[in-house]
């Protein structure tokens, strides 16, 4: 989580911050979980296809984790 927030925000989270990603990143594998379908769909999107082998889920739960993680002010200010 640290690494996927400072590559995209040029700084490390803070522990606030650090809690709110753990925390999200729970909340959507809770989400995902029994919903492998769900997952699939979700990782369909988009231009590449997901890796050989990839758990949908866990592969799913982090793909909207950095999703949010692209919403914070600090990336949009990079940008």
């Amino acid at each position: 989580l640290a690494y996927l927030f400072r590559l995209l925000t040029g700084r490390l989270p803070k522990v606030a911050e650090s809690d709110v990603l753990r925390r999200a990143l729970q909340v959507q594998r809770r989400s995902f979980a029994g919903r492998r379908e769900r997952a699939r769909a979700l990782l369909a999107i988009g231009e590449r296809v997901p890796a050989e082998g990839l758990d949908p889920v866990e592969a799913a739960a982090w793909t909207m984790v950095a999703s949010s993680v692209l919403n914070f002010d600090d990336v949009v200010r990079q940008r």
